[in-house]
């Protein structure tokens, strides 16, 4: 009589029943489904890296953002995006987002008047600190 109970080894059964580690089964995509999710998440992970490398013009991004919510800016989580500005760290964003009670999985299309009218002089001074600011004529 084994003292060890007796388990698949590795998670066999969960693969082969094709359920996942959740314990509910995967949605119903077709290859061609997963696929356009794959190149939708290379494509909004591509941008993200830009925008932090100082490749996107923030300033755009974020009026782009609140204006058009079809755009892929609209579309960036408000921390990732307060990320992006030279001299913001994760301290920073997450007082303003806080302070402008903003919730943590906001994208920056969903923000109301009220959250934009509080973090929205935040941005535009950290954007004229690091000379980011387009002029105003």
């Amino acid at each position: 009589m084994p003292l060890e109970p007796e388990h698949p080894p590795a998670n066999e059964e969960i693969i082969k029943s094709g359920v996942g580690a959740a314990g509910t089964p995967p949605p119903p995509l077709t290859f061609g489904q997963r696929l356009q999710n794959l190149e939708k998440a290379r494509r909004r992970s591509r941008l993200y890296a830009e925008m932090r490398s100082g490749q996107h013009d923030l300033w755009v991004a974020w009026i782009e953002g609140l204006l058009d919510p079809s755009s892929d800016y609209a579309r960036v989580p408000v921390r990732t995006y307060l990320l992006c500005l030279p001299y913001v760290g994760t301290g920073k964003q997450q007082r303003w987002m806080r302070e402008a009670n903003i919730g943590y999985r906001r994208r920056i299309g969903q923000l109301s008047q009220r959250q934009v009218d509080g973090i929205a002089p935040k941005i535009e001074a950290a954007l004229e600190r690091a000379g980011l600011l387009p002029d105003a004529e």
